[in-house]
């Protein structure tokens, strides 16, 4: 009799019902979507896999984005001063001759800008070598010394975008810019 109710069992049980199989098939979709997102959110932030230059050690995009920062607070302090003229700012904002950009993009601008101080490099030695630093002008400009000297009531600020650009834009090379006022006393 034991035998009779065993094989009686067995024989009702069929397999997977399509429901189960759906709701398996939709819980694995589920799982495989959030390992997917994790790991690209995982591999946009973890160490860069070697491809810095020989000699320089792999860094994340965070310590890299950290050194850009501090660099275009520095570039921002020096761009903001008074002493520096409209007409110079406006001379660095200029495409050099043969670039073929609205603005002027330098590795090192603090040297190639003719700003006063040693060079960016020397400043943050740890500053990614593959990133250039551009200045762009807004439809916010400055009023020129001109203006200043006319009937102008009163002096007008100028709003700039600082952007460091990677020459190969990916995962753990990231353009990053900086929205800046000048000149600072006029700026709130």
């Amino acid at each position: 009799m034991k035998k009779m109710r065993y094989s009686n069992a067995a024989s009702k049980q069929t397999g997977v019902s399509v429901v189960e199989l759906v709701v398996a098939v939709a819980l694995f979709a589920t799982f495989m979507g959030v390992f997917v997102a994790v790991t690209e959110v995982m591999g946009r932030y973890s160490i860069d896999g070697g491809q810095h230059a020989e000699g320089e050690p792999a860094r994340s995009l965070l310590l890299d984005q950290h050194y850009l920062q501090q660099a275009m607070d520095d570039l921002v302090e020096l761009l903001s001063q008074p002493a520096l003229s409209s007409s110079s700012i406006q001379q660095i904002v200029s495409p050099s001759p043969g670039s073929a950009g609205v603005g002027n993009c330098s590795s090192d601008p603090i040297n190639d800008w003719g700003l006063p101080g040693s060079s960016l490099r020397e400043r943050h030695p740890q500053l990614p070598v593959e990133y250039q630093f551009c200045i762009y002008s807004t439809s916010l400009v400055e009023a020129s010394e001109s203006d200043l000297l006319a009937d102008a009531p009163q002096a007008k600020p100028g709003i700039y975008v600082i952007t460091a650009i990677p020459e190969q834009v990916s995962i753990n090379a990231q353009p990053m810019r900086r929205i800046f006022c000048r000149p600072k006393p006029f700026c709130s």
